[in-house]
């Protein structure tokens, strides 16, 4: 090993993988490592890819090759899910890479500790469906960051047709709720104000332990243990089905959980989720946004929304338009289409072509703005609570700042208020964020 050994970690993707990247870092430094100043002045470099889209294999191998380029003697390591679902072709890349899969990130400190660049390393990827057990580390400390994440599940053993997630993540695993608890301890004793349960499939926590245990009841757990306590808790990103009336009971009755959901709709057309093996109808999904909106005070609700599905009509896609339409939803995550191989949906008829994907796309986000603006308009009548974060705008030299229900503000404020929950009123809403004054109770 190097004296003194440097490293960067280059992350694309979801939450997930930016926790995994951010326990990576943690155990490296637990064995002597030291981030580097920038990744081309590294002695290790790790990219931790995506696969989720066309677009963002792209971006993993722009990535990739750019490292190669900036940084001509660094140790490359390349894991994550384009790593585990096409690992030849990441190795084909360059013969300095050595390509770990998604399980074997978790033993990457010791991966590091053996000699580079033999025949048996350049490759280290297991099939990923055999594994059923939760095995990644904790991570106690995110550098540069007043909000932390807290990964508890991995896996999903949904079918939904377009979906390449199941194949490169493996089967729903989740971390024993007693561990839950001590290593979200461990993050609030660090002085963290806002903790983000992530996961790939996150309603799916708990199903897979014995004894069986569920979201809602590990919910219960952290708003006894630590209600009114000021930590507060955020979802990431749960399936209808998921959202159940218990669980918008728990978040509705909460001091400690954040009035925000997150909910994959993809598509408003009852053909179109059938096809795509979504287990919803586009009824009962704008029935649960009426329960959600009825019972949670300021709830903001996210949307992701996939345009150009095989098969999409324009009455379809005018179907999905108009749901979004009708309802008070806060922001859209849009996504193209994209033909995933191995997936049903990439060989289904009715392919879209992508001048009109792209189209559909644009009108969305559109919307989706529209939305946006809206609900921080209607917002700006109430006094919020505001996470004050380590970050200034370059522009405004403002601290950025987060809400309990997700809208990002900027204000100015004290420096001693970094990392603390302030009360603020909401003023303007400008493009990207809404600017915002400090209340002095």
């Amino acid at each position: 090993m190097l004296e003194d050994p440097r490293y960067a970690i280059l992350t694309l993707g979801c939450k997930t993988n930016q926790y995994e990247s951010a326990a990576i870092a943690w155990q490296l430094e637990q064995h002597g490592y030291r981030i580097a100043a920038a990744a081309r002045e590294a002695d290790v470099c790790i990219i931790n890819t995506c696969a989720v889209t066309h677009s963002t294999e792209a971006q993993s191998r722009q990535l990739i090759r750019h490292l190669l380029k900036e940084n001509p003697r660094c140790r490359i390591i390349v894991t994550g899910c384009y790593a585990q679902t096409s690992p030849e072709a990441v190795a084909a890349l360059s013969e300095r890479i050595e390509v770990l899969g998604n399980i074997q990130k978790d033993e990457l400190p010791a991966f590091l500790k053996q000699t580079p660049k033999s025949s048996s390393l350049c490759l280290h990827v297991s099939d990923i469906a055999v594994h059923h057990f939760f095995t990644t580390p904790a991570c106690p400390s995110f550098r540069n960051r007043t909000r932390a994440l807290l990964k508890i599940q991995d896996g999903c053993n949904s079918t939904c047709s377009y979906c390449i997630v199941p194949s490169v993540r493996g089967p729903s695993r989740s971390l024993p709720l007693p561990l839950v608890l001590e290593r979200l301890s461990e993050l609030v004793n660090a002085g963290y104000k806002e903790i983000v349960l992530t996961g790939i499939h996150l309603g799916a926590y708990g199903r897979d332990l014995h004894p069986r245990v569920s979201l809602s009841l590990l919910l219960k757990k952290i708003e006894a243990t630590y209600s009114p306590a000021p930590v507060r808790i955020r979802l990431s990103s749960l399936e209808p089905p998921e959202c159940t009336d218990e669980l918008i009971g728990i978040i509705a009755e909460s001091h400690t959980l954040c009035p925000h959901l997150h909910i994959p709709l993809q598509s408003g057309d009852n053909a179109l989720l059938k096809a795509m093996h979504r287990t919803y109808t586009a009824d009962a999904f704008e029935a649960l946004l009426e329960r959600v909106l009825s019972a949670i005070p300021n709830v903001n609700i996210g949307l992701d929304v996939i345009a150009g599905l095989p098969g999409e009509t324009d009455r379809q896609f005018e179907n999905t338009l108009s749901l979004i339409t009708r309802h008070a939803v806060g922001y859209l995550h849009v996504f193209p289409f994209s033909r995933r191989r191995g997936t049903p949906a990439a060989s289904l008829p009715g392919q879209v072509p992508d001048s009109l994907k792209k189209e559909r796309v644009r009108i969305l986000r559109a919307l989706g703005f529209q939305k946006r603006q809206d609900f921080w308009k209607a917002q700006c009548l109430h006094d919020h609570l505001a996470l004050i974060e380590n970050r200034h705008d370059n522009q405004t030299g403002k601290f950025k700042a987060v809400t309990r229900n997700y809208i990002p503000v900027q204000l100015s404020a004290p420096c001693s208020y970094v990392g603390e929950e302030v009360r603020i009123k909401m003023v303007q809403p400008t493009d990207g964020y809404v600017e915002a004054v400090l209340l002095v109770d």
